[in-house]
């Protein structure tokens, strides 16, 4: 019988493989149909000197693994789709099969969904690039111009996209994580982007904050972006495949230690989509119960939002640390800032609840999370 369940599902989201599919082809073929296949080189009267950057050419990974990350959280919002509409609800959870078992058929088939999608893509896109190499003559001169075919190494080409098909199908899991905990839409879409935010400044807003405060330097400069690289978010993974990897893909020289936080940071990233993965297929789904039901099923997941807040505003009282602008800019923009956090913080929490008068433990969690910002954003000021 589940097999008959299986295959009823699979021909209900054909249409989404249908739509993924052409999304990621057509940013694929974009790529590819506009990179450059030849280098300039000026002759200046001794040599031929380069006279266009290698900066325009790119595999389709980069723009492959964006909309990907962009499309896992539209499917892992219609995964559970089934438990904010009444109608649904009734139906999947008076069915002959486990909550349980209907969660991991529909968090498979959507994987698979949009795995398949960014193979279809992969594949299309690296026909055009071929046929684009190949009919590149690997040196010609024109005009007094030496063009020069681009080095690929293969090897590192499909490298890439391995690793850019493993993070996204990571992401979706995240995100199907992170949208089980809601019961209705806009819980579910909070979650996500609440959820998404504490993960990936849970680790970099503290390191940034501290490193810029007790090394006194600004956080505005190259060393941040190595703190930036850890997290629970796909910021390590994306600077792994956007960067390192396109450097690597056409030979140009890698940045060994950049390259190593990136690696750091991706493995770190990839624990947490096999957490994500285990708790999606292992933990038992509830019976229906909260089906429907505004708010948050327990204080575990009422404080994911606390949490974004906290790291934001950790985040912002870092920017008075910056010693590159005036002392009046210095002194308006991170008090503006303050005020500003504060009040969407505000909003953002009655909207979560439906009221503006909040529970006290929201209360509680609000007057910490904008107490603590201020005595961050006031320690950093009177540095």
């Amino acid at each position: 019988m589940l097999k008959h369940y299986i295959s009823w599902q699979i021909r209900k989201w054909w249409p989404m493989l249908l739509i993924f599919s052409i999304i990621l082809t057509v940013t694929a073929l974009y790529t590819n149909a506009f990179t450059t296949m030849a280098v300039r080189y000026y002759d200046n009267g001794s040599e031929y000197v380069p006279y266009y950057s290698f900066g325009s050419t790119t595999s389709n990974m980069p723009s492959l693994f964006i909309v990907g990350l962009v499309l896992s959280l539209v499917m892992s919002l219609f995964v559970f789709s089934y438990r904010t509409r009444r109608q649904s609800v009734d139906v999947f959870y008076q069915a002959a099969y486990a909550p349980t078992t209907i969660k991991r058929v529909r968090l498979l088939i959507g994987l698979a969904i949009l795995l398949l999608s960014m193979l279809i893509a992969f594949l299309l896109g690296t026909t055009v690039f071929l046929l684009r190499y190949v009919s590149t003559p690997a040196e010609e001169i024109k005009n007094n111009i030496k063009f020069v075919r681009i080095s690929v190494h293969w090897g590192m080409y499909f490298l890439s996209f391995f690793l850019t098909f493993i993070f996204v199908g990571l992401h979706y899991l995240i995100n199907c994580f992170l949208v089980s905990l809601g019961d209705y839409t806009f819980d579910q879409i909070c979650l996500l982007i609440f959820g998404n935010i504490f993960l990936a400044l849970c680790f970099t807003s503290p390191v940034i904050y501290f490193d810029a405060a007790l090394m006194k330097h600004g956080v505005l400069n190259d060393y941040m972006w190595y703190p930036a690289l850890y997290s629970l978010g796909p910021v390590g993974p994306v600077a792994l495949v956007t960067t390192t990897m396109e450097q690597a893909i056409f030979q140009r020289d890698v940045a060994g230690d950049f390259a190593v936080n990136a690696v750091v940071s991706s493995s770190i990233y990839a624990l947490g989509g096999i957490g994500a993965l285990a708790f999606n297929l292992f933990v038992p789904d509830p019976s229906g119960e909260h089906a429907d039901q505004a708010g948050a099923r327990n204080q575990a997941v009422a404080m994911i939002p606390h949490g974004a807040a906290a790291v934001l505003g950790m985040l912002m009282a870092a920017l008075g640390l910056i010693n590159d602008v005036s002392v009046l800019a210095l002194s308006i923009l991170p008090i503006f800032g303050f005020i500003l956090f504060s009040v969407v913080y505000y909003a953002l929490l009655a909207l979560w609840r439906h009221s503006f008068r909040m529970k006290k433990f929201d209360l509680i969690c609000y007057v910490s999370v904008v107490g603590g910002t201020l005595v961050m954003l006031t320690f950093a000021m009177a540095l």
